[in-house]
């Protein structure tokens, strides 16, 4: 008897990072053997999309920091100035450090104004610097990472089967299935609709009082911009100099 490893999450977490190792492997070398699992086995959909989410880096290049942070949210990473782990980033100033997915690696870009001064790559943990890079390829956190352009086509294409599925439903009696069904998948494309707010759908979720009394607050603390962006005043609502409302 061979000892077995429970699956657990760190185990789930471990083999992520090494599918996604061997994907840069597969795209950036030909001497590339993979044996595996039928469940370490993913499609990735064509290697020639895949491709297009790459983000390269090169020294001396011209990358704005808001646009690296931009195609970093793109490539799935999510910014944690605090817990630095796998797939994650922080910014410092002019200093990018960026968590690789599918390694144990950092790579630190050094910006001095909107130019690429310098790539390194380091220990995570300790900070000891490894290797410097004239140029480097970031690949995306996850697999599921998808360039903006499709997102459109791919919505369409969810609400066209949504409506479908929902007509068979209606025809089987099964109302309570059909209103959960459009819920869940209205909900889902909120959250992936580029540009869709994810609160927008909070000021129908509360009472229009409730809503009054929220804006009320909001306004003496002096943040009427807060107000305006999170929840929707009523319309009879403005504000006056004082940071107080007034209702008409």
């Amino acid at each position: 008897m061979f000892p077995t490893r429970e699956k657990d999450t760190s185990l789930n977490d471990e083999l992520d990072r090494l599918r996604l190792s061997a994907t840069r492997s597969m795209l950036e070398r030909r001497d590339v053997i993979i044996v595996s699992s039928v469940s370490c086995i993913y499609g990735i959909g064509a290697p020639e999309e895949y491709g297009k989410m790459l983000m390269f880096l090169k020294v001396g290049e011209r990358f704005p920091r808001s646009k690296m942070l931009e195609r970093l949210v793109e490539l799935q990473y999510d910014r944690n100035d605090m817990d630095f782990h796998r797939g994650k980033f922080r910014v410092r100033g002019d200093v990018v450090d960026i968590y690789l997915a599918e390694s144990e690696s950092a790579i630190r870009v050094e910006l001095f104004g909107d130019e690429i001064e310098r790539i390194i790559k380091f220990e995570p943990l300790t900070g000891k610097k490894r290797s410097s890079h004239q140029h480097y390829v970031i690949y995306p956190a996850s697999h599921y990472a998808t360039s903006p352009d499709h997102i459109p086509d791919t919505v369409k294409m969810i609400r066209e089967e949504l409506q479908n599925r929902l007509s068979e439903l209606h025809q089987q009696g099964k109302l309570v299935e059909a209103h959960r069904l459009k819920q869940r998948t209205q909900f889902d494309l909120e959250m992936t609709v580029p540009g869709r707010k994810p609160w927008s759908s909070m000021d129908s979720a509360f009472p229009r009082r409730w809503t009054t009394v929220l804006c009320s607050f909001l306004n003496s603390r002096k943040s009427p911009r807060i107000c305006s962006t999170f929840l929707r005043p009523p319309r009879n609502m403005k504000w006056n100099r004082r940071g107080t409302d007034t209702l008409n």
